[in-house]
């Protein structure tokens, strides 16, 4: 956004950000067809990952850990005003609350037994939504969300490949 200006004007630069990394025929879904996808996700089960939940702050440490130094001093000051503890102790429970969330992904996992993506048989909204949330985990943070065996994870591979493999091209943390 600060690169943009606004949401909206980053939201107008996607298509020539999407050509300019090869992608041909770009273009961001409309806001009915979002809201569409947001209510099939809804029904669906589908949960947004937010600030209190008990993995939100699982990769804290990873974030401050991958800033710059000019930029650790100013994260580490606000997250540890957020959270009201040192920064270290935050993450302390990531482990208890992996279990949770992977149970959380029940109602996706049950989608993708009969389905290649959320959006059926080709990836719509609701499958970048999720894909990069998983995405910025997968950059930002070693620590494992998917286990090995977890058909989400065969979903999350699948996704890395689309668009000639750009997700895959990012390097993990």
């Amino acid at each position: 956004m600060a690169e943009h200006g606004s949401a909206e004007a980053a939201l107008a630069a996607l298509p020539g950000v999407a050509a300019a990394s090869g992608m041909k025929e770009y273009r961001p879904a409309s806001q009915a067809e979002a809201a569409a996808e947001f209510a099939r996700a809804r029904k669906a089960g589908a949960k947004l990952l937010c600030f209190g939940d008990s993995l939100y702050p699982a990769a804290l440490m990873d974030i401050h850990d991958g800033l710059a130094p000019a930029d650790q001093a100013y994260f580490r000051e606000s997250r540890e005003k957020r959270f009201g503890k040192r920064l270290e102790e935050v993450p302390s429970a990531r482990e208890a609350g992996l279990d949770a969330f992977r149970a959380s992904l029940a109602p996706l996992r049950s989608m993708l037994d009969y389905q290649q993506y959320i959006g059926g048989t080709s990836p719509l909204f609701a499958d970048y939504i999720v894909f990069g949330a998983f995405q910025w985990a997968r950059v930002m943070s070693p620590f494992v969300l998917l286990a090995n065996d977890d058909p989400m994870r065969d979903w999350f591979e699948r996704c890395l490949d689309l668009h000639d493999g750009l997700g895959r091209r990012v390097a993990a943390a």
